[in-house]
């Protein structure tokens, strides 16, 4: 395997950024809506019991 030139190494780097900022923002945002659907939960749950 050849080594990777400095621009191809920034390059891949940029991308890991993003794809690791996706991330991120992807459990961000499920952490967001798996509150919500507890909150829905119990506010169902508690005027039966």
């Amino acid at each position: 395997m050849s080594e990777l030139s400095q621009a191809n190494m920034a390059l891949l780097d940029e991308i890991k950024g993003l794809i690791h900022q996706a991330r991120q923002q992807a459990a961000v945002a499920v952490n967001a809506e798996l509150t919500l659907l507890y909150w829905q939960v119990d506010s169902v749950l508690l005027p039966r019991y």
